[in-house]
């Protein structure tokens, strides 16, 4: 069974709100279209609009 790691990092950002820089470690690329799909979530929510 393969392990998935999810590592997520934040920092202030210059203007309002904070930039989020996440890093994935994974070792099954089938698991690769899941985490594309949770880090465009995230980076919604880091980036109202």
């Amino acid at each position: 069974t393969s392990v998935l790691k999810i590592k997520v990092i934040a920092k202030a950002s210059r203007y309002r709100g904070y930039c989020y820089a996440i890093c994935f470690y994974f070792s099954d690329n089938v698991l690769f279209g899941k985490t594309l799909l949770d880090q465009k979530r995230v980076l919604e929510h880091a980036y109202p609009r």
